[in-house]
């Protein structure tokens, strides 16, 4: 490093010591120059001897001024704050977005503040981490679909129709019935989603398909202690959870059911529920 670089190192390394926001933009400068290298030899050691900080938490800090550099560019400086917390949460959307499609994570960010930002006006209530989640999840599940089903042009409001029916027929199945609802939305000149989910509706109200029989884990009467099974929602209750399977013992998964049971009798939702199967005993 010349003495030109030390003297950039030390600016910077003043910079953060301050602990501002322009802390977050020195420290990326300093990583990505990797200006580090000479006394440190990583980053790691750097920010472990220098400032007693983690490379995680680096890394957390400086993903979250990138995030906040890219709203202030959609919307103009300062309209949508980002807390670090809100920026840990939208990173969920960066491994499949990034790899395939950089600009559709970008696009995927700011609407995501955007869903939580209108979700907390019509509830009169600052934005909150939870919020952000809940949008990101319906995000993510966006991105799983067009994975899934392989369609690069899906809309979103295809996308939140697809999710209704996916849990009860093949992917072939489903991808079938948008070409189908595109078809009646360019004869008829009509929104493709709401083509989308009057073949949906008709779908669900016809009942299961023998995808969805051939599918469903075999059920167990009566879940017993100490036994094991994977769970997993359908039909509406599938919309409303953003974990798809999970593990429980068999006191956790009569609980579950009895919560089910509760939301349908409030109709909370109108139909699904939970599919189970057992997986281990003891």
């Amino acid at each position: 490093m010349n003495e030109q670089e030390k003297k950039e190192l030390e600016s910077l390394e003043r910079k953060f010591a301050k602990g501002q926001k322009d802390a977050i933009y020195a420290l990326r400068e300093i990583r990505e120059r990797k200006m580090y290298k000479e006394d440190y030899g990583t980053f790691d050691n750097y920010m472990a001897r220098r400032w007693n900080r983690t490379r995680q938490w680096a890394t957390q800090m400086i993903s979250w001024v990138r995030q906040q550099e890219l709203l202030d560019e959609q919307f103009g400086n300062g309209i949508y704050q980002l807390s670090p917390a809100e920026a840990t949460t939208l990173a969920v959307l960066e491994p499949k977005a990034k790899a395939d499609n950089p600009d559709l994570l970008a696009d995927l960010y700011v609407e995501a503040i955007k869903d939580a930002q209108q979700e907390a006006e019509a509830s009169g209530k600052s934005r909150t981490v939870e919020m952000v989640k809940r949008a990101v999840a319906k995000k993510r599940n966006f991105l799983q679909n067009l994975y899934d089903f392989g369609i690069s042009d899906l809309t979103r409001d295809e996308s939140d129709q697809l999710d209704r029916i996916k849990d009860k027929m093949s992917y072939a199945d489903a991808r079938s019935m948008l070409q189908t609802a595109r078809e009646i939305s360019e004869k008829e000149d009509r929104y493709s989603a709401e083509c989308l989910e009057e073949l949906v509706d008709k779908s669900r109200k016809d009942g299961p398909s023998n995808q969805e029989n051939r599918d469903q884990p075999e059920q167990i009467e009566e879940p017993k202690d100490h036994h094991f099974y994977e769970v997993e929602p359908y039909g509406d209750l599938s919309d409303m959870m953003t974990t798809k399977k999970a593990r429980v013992d068999g006191s956790q998964l009569r609980e579950i059911l009895h919560l089910v049971q509760q939301y349908l009798e409030k109709g909370t939702f109108k139909d699904g529920g939970v599919r189970f199967r057992l997986v281990t005993t003891n």
